[in-house]
């Protein structure tokens, strides 16, 4: 049997648009996964009967530490005083649960921006440096759409998912408002541009260009649910790139010279629009 949540751990249920995950944890932490959550996405305390079917449990077990289980199995641990640590892994596993579960959306590991009426859409794993390719872009006069995925509608578009940035730093990771950042889009896009990329130390940005439907196949091989719903993933992402977008392919170097690169190109290729 179970044993019982702690006595401060309280149980919430976790929704963006019809995708939800049920979350254990102490309250402290509950309100700053609150805080964390990307817009359109709501969070909702439900009774404690509830807490043996939390997707997401993160319990402090004196003499050992945090332990964060996802369904049933433990997926990250941290010393008592690695509180932060175990706090930023909840959130990323919340939200990677919506992501993998949303029925009506797809959901691309990837930075995405608005720019003139079109989206850009940076797919690519972790570590990637699309986050810093974003922060970039934005800095230039983008719209901050999202710095973790890239989130299609069923007719192509890209939506806002723009949670709260997380900077990785020597010290640690932190939390800012995206809205710091610089403009913040609040309304979906249709795909203007690809950029497939990942940065190398000393590389020159001289990316290959064109328009092109293969533009779709870094987006799918970065889909959240390629495996659990291969035909959602087709669908959506299919209809994003019927719009022929142009597709950026290459490694690049320092962030700030390949956004403006990104930007010029984009505006030529579609009359700056």
């Amino acid at each position: 049997m179970a044993a019982d949540p702690p006595l401060d751990a309280v149980v919430v249920v976790v929704r963006h648009r019809c995708a939800r995950v049920v979350v254990e944890a102490p309250a402290p932490v509950v309100a700053a996964l609150a805080a964390d959550l990307a817009p359109r996405t709501a969070i909702e305390r439900v009774g404690p009967g509830r807490a043996r079917r939390a997707g997401a449990s993160l319990r402090l077990h004196p003499g050992t530490g945090w332990n964060l289980t996802v369904d049933g199995a433990t997926v990250h641990t941290a010393p008592p005083d690695a509180l932060d640590r175990a706090q930023e892994r909840l959130a990323s596993e919340v939200h990677l649960a919506l992501a993998t579960h949303a029925p009506h959306q797809v959901f691309v590991h990837g930075g995405s921006v608005a720019w003139r009426g079109r989206a850009i859409v940076a797919p690519g794993p972790s570590r990637a440096g699309k986050s810093t390719l974003v922060r970039a872009l934005v800095a230039r006069g983008a719209a901050l759409l999202s710095d973790e995925y890239a989130v299609f509608d069923r007719t192509g578009l890209v939506e806002p998912y723009a949670r709260t940035v997380h900077v990785r730093r020597p010290e640690g990771a932190a939390r800012i408002d995206p809205h710091r950042l610089g403009p913040v889009a609040g309304a979906p896009h249709p795909l203007g541009a690809v950029v497939d990329t990942a940065y190398v130390p000393g590389a020159r940005w001289s990316p290959a260009s064109g328009r092109s439907a293969r533009s779709v196949v870094p987006l799918v091989a970065n889909a959240v649910a390629a495996q659990v719903a291969p035909v959602r993933v087709l669908d959506h992402l299919t209809a994003a790139v019927a719009r022929r977008p142009l597709l950026l392919t290459g490694p690049r170097g320092a962030a700030d010279e390949a956004a403006e690169s990104i930007l010029a190109l984009l505006d030529r290729e579609c009359g700056g629009a």
